[in-house]
């Protein structure tokens, strides 16, 4: 490959034989960047992906709504081969189909919209209050024609009066998209202000105090709905930390969500595989958490989302691949059952509906979900989190159509790693870090932005530590607002680092093999003392090959008769001795000689836990 570097700031890669342009890198400002490439695909920061537009003669097209077509998250690694994903191939983009222009009028609380075709068609229509949109179609295809009207019959507002507000002016606007519903207008927007008259009838399905509320005298409230999937009904697929990460978090957020508004205004739902009940984490209990969620809240109010636990992607052969979060009762290799994903499988379909029915606008949703392999390590032995492109594409999408600020584990392309020195998950940790005070505004108020660029810029300095890499992806638009205070009566529990074992290695002096199956014994006592969580001395990772300062026990032993003698040395990275030799002895029993042999080995670690 060739790069050529040109006066106008960019950077371009070609291929030395084909002379062909392969990408074009652009750098903005001090940390913003994108790559292109010819067939139209493109990567870029958050910061920049709101900088960018197509223009289509006087139109102007955000970049970011290609996103689901021309997006390729990790494209440069791609085009380079640092990664083993192959680039999609696409049509090229060279033209756009555009989405209709839209009249609006309200009178009466009643909406009218008129659409004017252009390029590209007639799709689906949106309908967004006060930024927050409330129903992603309410232009549905006419079953006996095949069509969407162009005159949308009349709506009336009194149905989504749970979003209005009466202490402002409220803005009701329409997207339009095209046929192919790949692309969307800016909003089209009209003024209102809601005035239900005396004696007007209401749909039923409201509620009685329709008229909008007034968040200026009104208290705000947070709904906290948290999510740890440890156990699954296919054991084998079983995690250590998402249901401790989730009681974290929970915790957490509650104390600074209760220092900022007070501990009534503050509603705390947390779901785990150790809890059982209505507190347990199945579809069901928690798919009516949400639903108690979107009867209590109002405008005013802030949501707050936390997931952890196994992630999947699924869809029919030839359509978009939809995200599934998995809870206890499935398995990614039952996806493909319909009946199974319903029981069982959050969607990111089923998200978007959730989230849209609470009427708060401000909404955070934090997602940590990891691959769900039938409890397939690795090579370096370590469960992964793993975020690729097609779940990248689905959160980047959520975001759009929700307006949620959105943080995901990892980066399409690397693995978030559920293991690390901290006994919790790399993201879960980098959060109660940051809300801790290292990602605080002032010190003391809880930022969204503030907090999730902290993560941004932590995770991979911790996964780096153990020779991981993750990047978390932040995906938000609009302005920042804080989620909580860290007061002075707040104590959020940052667990300290734990020594990181890797699998120990022993043989009978002479023999070359290890008869007694000691090391076994070893490790598998190393890896029942990492299951206990965040109560556990130490982390385990069943691997042989050596990771930064992990420490491994080498020895041998001798056997006569019943008696046996072990010599051992602890070691930490790849051939650093720690202390001293030690020597034990004891008779054919393999419990008694690795719990001599843990004794001698947390004597020799420094500030032994």
């Amino acid at each position: 490959m060739i790069l050529s570097g040109s006066q106008d700031g960019t950077v371009k890669i070609w291929d030395a034989g084909t002379t062909k342009e392969l990408a074009t890198l652009v750098s903005i400002g001090a940390t913003d960047w994108a790559v292109t490439a010819p067939s139209g695909l493109y990567d870029a920061s958050n910061g920049a992906m709101k900088k960018m537009h197509y223009s289509v003669g006087m139109d102007v097209v955000v970049l970011r709504q290609l996103k689901e077509r021309y997006w390729e998250p990790g494209l440069l690694a791609k085009i380079v081969g640092i990664s083993p994903d192959t680039v999609r191939n696409i049509i090229k983009l060279d033209s756009v189909a555009l989405f209709p222009d839209a009249n609006l009028r309200i009178q009466d609380n009643t909406l009218e919209v008129s659409l004017t075709e252009r390029s590209g068609g007639n799709g689906k229509l949106s309908l967004i209050i006060n930024g927050k949109r409330v129903s992603s179609d309410i232009n549905p295809v006419d079953p006996s024609t095949g069509k969407r009207a162009l005159k949308i019959p009349p709506i009336n507002l009194n149905n989504y009066s749970k979003y209005m507000r009466s202490d402002t002016t409220n803005i009701v606007a329409v997207i339009t998209y095209n046929r192919e519903n790949t692309l969307r207008s800016q909003p089209f927007e009209v003024p209102y202000q809601m005035i239900r008259s005396r004696g007007e009838q209401q749909d039923p399905a409201t509620p009685a105090s329709s008229a909008g509320v007034d968040c200026k005298s009104s208290k705000q409230h947070i709904y906290l709905m948290v999510i740890g999937t440890s156990k699954y009904q296919d054991t084998t697929q079983n995690l250590v930390y998402p249901d401790q990460d989730a009681e974290a978090i929970a915790e957490a957020l509650t104390a600074t969500g209760t220092a900022m508004l007070g501990e009534a205004n503050v509603h705390t739902r947390l779901f785990t595989t150790k809890k059982t009940g209505k507190d347990f984490a199945n579809k069901a209990n928690i798919e009516e958490g949400f639903a108690e969620v979107a009867k209590l809240a109002t405008p005013c109010d802030l949501l707050i989302v936390y997931f952890s636990g196994h992630g999947s992607t699924w869809g029919p052969e030839g359509k978009r691949s939809s995200f599934f979060y998995l809870t206890t009762g499935i398995s990614s290799a039952k996806l493909r059952d319909e009946a199974i994903r319903k029981a069982h499988a959050i969607s990111d379909e089923e998200l978007e509906r959730w989230l849209t029915n609470i009427p708060a606008q401000k909404q955070v949703m934090i997602l940590d979900a990891c691959n769900s392999g039938k409890a397939v390590e690795n090579l370096k032995g370590i469960k992964k989190r793993d975020l690729n492109a097609t779940q990248a594409i689905a959160m980047g999408l959520l975001n759009d159509r929700t307006g949620a600020f959105i943080l995901t584990g990892s980066m399409a392309d690397q693995l978030s790693w559920e293991a690390s020195k901290y006994g919790q998950g790399l993201l879960t940790y980098s959060l109660l870090r940051g809300i801790s005070g290292p990602g605080l505004v002032d010190g003391k108020l809880v930022d969204v932005i503030r907090l999730f660029n902290f993560a941004v810029e932590e995770v991979p300095r911790l996964a780096h530590s153990i020779g991981q890499t993750q990047t978390p992806v932040p995906k938000y638009e609009g302005q920042t607002f804080p989620i909580g205070i860290l007061g002075p009566n707040v104590k959020i529990k940052i667990p300290d680092a734990k020594p990181v074992f890797i699998q120990s290695q022993f043989q009978l002096r002479g023999f070359f093999l290890d008869t007694l199956g000691l090391a076994q014994s070893l490790n598998d006592k190393l890896y029942e003392e990492r299951l206990k969580g965040k109560n556990a001395r130490l982390v385990y990772y069943h691997t042989s090959e050596v990771l930064p300062d992990s420490y491994r026990v080498v020895g041998d032993y001798t056997i006569n008769g019943n008696s046996v003698t072990v010599n051992g040395r602890l070691f930490k990275g790849k051939s650093t001795p720690i202390g001293t030799p030690f020597e034990l002895t004891g008779n054919k029993d393999n419990k008694a000689l690795v719990s001599g042999i843990l004794k001698a080995v947390f004597e020799r670690i420094p500030n032994n836990l």
